[in-house]
């Protein structure tokens, strides 16, 4: 009778300990579904916000290059005036692609989609980023171990999520300061999608690219995906990169993820369902 008492006790601990286990799992679940609503939220805000300021903001902005052109064309042999308006007009060209970014993911598109292959999309933004100055110095490294590589998705968006992958890397490593070479790897695998998504797909396709670059913080990692946010220097990035690369990851159902320390490089981590070849 102790025996059976103790077996029982036994069993009942072992129930207790999976529920609190259960427990735990759905708390990690509902923890990131909760952060998931808070960013979404905060996207769509501002995306409203940015679509009003983008529109606000556009008109002036055309007024101003009408008047450089003018001053351009009085300054006669001025060669210092016209030094200072073609930076102002830099400047100002920057400020409208901010805007054309901001209008072109706050408001409906278009999109084009088809049957894309991810490989052939990659080789040809791997050979456009290896003639370009920024990459003269870096070993841009593919391995494409993915079977089924084809997925549903706009191409042109697709090679603006992968250069913006790339650049990022690109400027990572050369802020870094490492006296080793530089190295940029993009690595691609099929895995279950039940392991990496939570809509049970059967296999997805996982797209890697790491790089031993200067690295991300802790704290800016969270935030990378942030409109406006960026680690880069003053007048160099916009901080809507890695925001309009997610909405692209987003819509074709899939999700960015990123790994990273201080000092020791960075993966970014691109998850995307593929499409049934049978």
């Amino acid at each position: 009778a102790i025996n059976r008492v103790f077996d029982l006790n036994r069993e009942d601990q072992e129930k207790l300990r999976q529920t609190v286990l259960r427990l735990e799992e759905a708390m990690i679940r509902l923890n990131h579904a909760q952060q998931e609503i808070i960013r979404a939220e905060k996207l769509a805000t501002v995306g409203r916000l940015s679509s009003g300021i983008a529109h606000e903001i556009g008109n002036p902005i055309g007024i101003v290059i009408g008047y450089l052109e003018l001053i351009k064309q009085g300054a006669g042999d001025n060669a210092e005036t016209k030094d200072y308006i073609r930076r102002a007009e830099i400047e100002v060209e920057r400020i409208r692609s901010i805007i054309r970014q901001l209008l072109d993911y706050s408001r409906p598109t278009e999109e084009v989609r088809k049957s894309v292959s991810i490989h052939g999309l990659l080789e040809e933004v791997i050979q456009m980023a290896r003639i370009q100055p920024l990459f003269a110095d870096l070993a841009v490294d593919a391995d494409f171990r993915a079977i089924h590589d084809t997925v549903s998705g706009d191409p042109d968006q697709l090679k603006q999520l992968f250069l913006n992958f790339l650049l990022n890397a690109a400027d990572a490593i050369k802020v870094s300061g490492k006296i080793e070479p530089g190295r940029i790897r993009i690595a691609s695998e099929n895995v279950p999608g039940e392991t990496e998504m939570e809509n049970n797909l059967p296999e997805i396709l996982k797209v890697k690219f790491e790089d031993n670059g200067s690295g991300i913080s802790e704290i800016d990692l969270n935030r990378i995906f942030d409109p406006f946010f960026t680690t880069k220097p003053a007048g160099t990035g916009s901080g809507l990169g890695l925001w309009v690369s997610l909405l692209i990851a987003e819509a074709m159902g899939g999700k960015i993820d990123a790994q990273s320390k201080t000092g020791e490089g960075t993966q970014m981590i691109l998850v995307l369902p593929v499409m049934d070849e049978s």
